[in-house]
């Protein structure tokens, strides 16, 4: 990625590896996460994790992952990478909006992981 992106003043490349995943992800304001129109990502547990760590996503509407995320509410979806690079100014200018859209991501996944431990806790019990 460095020579696409060169040596951008704000931007840091780390190695894979370099931190524990908890701690990358508590280092960011928001999440943002983009594949390839070419993949379709049917689950993105990688968005999850961000919100279960407190984080405002910014993820595109086409990824199955879309329907854990209430727009406006645990993050903000997006159609274009123009309507991303918006979205992404948007929460750098509000840190409230961010704090109240992670505190809100954070609670739906606990919601998800309580109904999840329920279900399989019925399977094996019935």
């Amino acid at each position: 990625m460095r020579g696409v992106l060169g040596n951008h003043p704000q931007i840091e490349l780390l190695p894979a590896g370099a931190e524990a995943p908890e701690v990358f992800l508590n280092s960011l304001d928001c999440f943002l996460y983009r594949t390839s129109d070419e993949w379709h990502e049917s689950f993105g547990r990688v968005v999850i994790e961000a919100m279960a760590c407190g984080l405002p996503v910014v993820v595109h509407r086409a990824g199955d992952y879309s329907e854990y995320v209430e727009h406006g509410r645990t993050g903000l979806l997006f159609q274009s990478d123009q309507d991303a690079i918006g979205t992404v100014l948007l929460l750098r200018q509000n840190p409230g909006l961010r704090a109240t859209m992670g505190e809100a991501a954070n609670a739906s996944v606990r919601a998800i992981m309580k109904k999840v431990a329920l279900a399989i806790r019925a399977y094996y019990l019935s």
